[in-house]
């Protein structure tokens, strides 16, 4: 059986290589075949095999093991979601499935998908075992005897049976330590009851003063390859409203463990589960007074988790947000459960996506990216890995190398939205210059990419001084010195617009294949796009209402599409 769907693997791969050779691909990766589709594939079928020859054993009829068999495969498939049970110690054959980058290969999913491939390996060979018990020899097929038999095998195979038993014990106990002790993971259900309880016990504090954001000085030290992060943020806000503030509520990061050390306030509501508190302040907050604190976190990956989290965080092509590591400030409405038919299930009123216009200046103080949150300066310190590169927002400052290690500083050269990114992999990186047409200082236009993943890159770069000329022509100046693409492993499939950066998936621009004349060239226009942004929304921003995003995606289509 094993061989005959060996073949079968083979012969898939062999049409998949002549497929390429006749569209003149010829860089054949056999590993990623090997590793991506044949191994995977052999594991997760030989498992069904496995069960499949237990089932027909034991059922000792033809037509009913099928139909025995296809039940089980159905229940395994429907059952799990029906009683909110997603620990793949419980799913037959579970596992977080395996995910393919060029940049990080398979990243952190591959220490999960081997344990627990060997999980239900193990299981599938007590599966095995028991077809032995009870399999027919002869003409005697009564359960009577069959069970007579079962014992008096067991009985000369207890040892290997111990063995397998153990074996297999012993693999569910190591998974539920490292998926419910060192890690843990909430079901859909358990996610849901916390949005719904967010917003029944904290929507009362929804749209009450709050100070705003203004400054940011970031330390971060990226370890990519233990999958390990540090950092401190010195964070200044202000009280922009026009009444004292006499307390702070913030939203905290889920994926990072974090202390918040505000001088001056006493912690006097903490819910670990909704990931809130709030700070009463000593002595009120007046406006247009500031109020500094600081946030120091880690993330470090232990053992394996039930489903891979924080896949921001790889060896090579970390990527992720400020909002990953700082807490946002005020209730956020971004919280609440959002599906019609749920909010109804648990009592809670009808919920517009976005609310209505209104003409009230307190409804218009918040951006809908960020609430609480204006332009922003932001200053960072950023270490990685000696071979990588480290990226944040603003200009480079300064780079050195230390105990193994290197490191950057950039500055924000404008004050921003505060929503951006960081950054670090193993990049090439391909420079050029754009000065404006009528004269004026130079902006820097880059590209940071995997070596093998330059064939687009000239494309990338034309489209964005192209898109410099004319929205700088139509809309006005580029508020930074430099234009940064950065590519990111395909366990993501987005490009996305930070101040004066970015980031762009291998999978949707790096490795397009456009060598089709007559097809559009998506590479040009997803980075026109992009650039698109650094104006409609990064300078122009609509109010957290409807029509807000009239302002910064229909905008950033329309420019896209003059600039092709």
């Amino acid at each position: 059986m094993m061989a005959l769907l060996l073949i079968v693997l083979l012969l898939s791969v062999a049409a998949g290589i002549i497929t390429q050779t006749l569209n003149g691909y010829t860089y054949f990766e056999l590993p990623v075949y090997l590793w991506y589709f044949i191994v995977p594939a052999l594991t997760s079928f030989g498992f069904l095999v496995m069960l499949a020859m237990c089932v027909h054993t034991l059922v000792n009829n033809k037509y009913f093991g099928y139909f025995a068999f296809i039940l089980v495969v159905v229940l395994n498939l429907f059952l799990w979601s029906g009683i909110d049970v997603e620990s793949n110690l419980v799913q037959l054959n579970g596992s977080p499935g395996l995910r393919y980058s060029d940049m990080s290969r398979f990243g952190p999913f591959v220490k999960a998908w081997v344990f627990f491939k060997t999980y239900w390996w193990a299981f599938g060979a007590i599966l095995m075992f028991v077809a032995f018990l009870f399999l027919v020899r002869g003409r005697e097929s009564g359960m009577r005897w069959r069970l007579h038999a079962a014992g008096a095998r067991l009985r000369r195979n207890v040892v290997l049976a111990s063995a397998l038993l153990v074996c297999w014990v012993a693999l569910g106990a190591w998974g539920y330590y490292n998926t419910k002790v060192l890690n843990t993971y909430k079901s859909g259900d358990e996610i849901e009851e916390l949005l719904v309880r967010y917003e029944k016990e904290l929507k009362r504090y929804e749209g009450i003063p709050q100070p705003h954001y203004t400054d940011l000085e970031y330390a971060i030290e990226i370890d990519p390859y233990q999958r390990r992060l540090n950092y401190e943020v010195t964070a200044t806000t202000r009280n922009v409203d026009q009444v004292p503030i006499d307390s702070v509520h913030l939203n905290l990061p889920s994926t990072v463990d974090l202390e918040i050390e505000l001088p001056g306030a006493e912690l006097v509501y903490s819910d670990e589960d909704l990931n809130y508190r709030i700070y009463r302040l000593a002595v009120p907050l007046m406006p247009g007074a500031e109020l500094n604190f600081m946030v120091k976190g880690n993330y470090i990956a232990k053992g394996f988790e039930n489903s891979v989290s924080f896949r921001q965080l790889v060896n090579n092509g970390t990527f992720f947000n400020n909002m990953d590591l700082i807490p946002s400030i005020g209730y956020s409405s971004n919280g609440e459960l959002s599906d019609r038919n749920d909010r109804r299930k648990h009592g809670l009123p009808a919920k517009e996506p976005m609310a209505p216009l209104s003409d009230e200046p307190a409804d218009r103080m918040h951006t809908y990216l960020m609430h609480h949150s204006d332009w922003v300066n932001v200053r960072t310190t950023i270490s990685t890995a000696e071979d990588q590169i480290a990226v944040a927002p603003g200009s480079l400052k300064k780079e050195w190398t230390a105990e193994g290690r290197r490191y950057f500083q950039y500055e924000l050269d404008h004050p921003s939205m505060n929503f951006y990114s960081f950054l670090s992999a193993r990049y090439e990186v391909a420079r050029e210059t754009w000065t404006p047409p009528g004269g004026g200082q130079a902006i820097d236009v880059e590209v940071y990419y995997h070596k093998p993943h330059a064939v687009n890159v000239p494309r990338m770069l034309n489209s964005t001084k192209q898109a410099l000329t004319y929205y700088t022509e139509h809309f006005g100046p580029y508020r930074h010195k430099q234009v940064r693409i950065l590519e990111f492993p395909r366990y993501f499939s987005f490009a996305q617009a930070f101040p004066g950066t970015m980031p762009y998936s291998e999978s949707i621009g790096f490795i397009t294949d456009l060598t089709a004349e007559e097809d559009i060239d998506m590479v040009f226009y997803v980075v026109a796009h992009e650039m698109g942004h650094q104006y409609w929304a990064h300078q122009v921003i609509g109010a957290d209402m409807q029509g807000a995003t009239l302002l910064s995606e229909s905008m950033a289509q329309y420019s896209a599409l003059m600039v092709m």
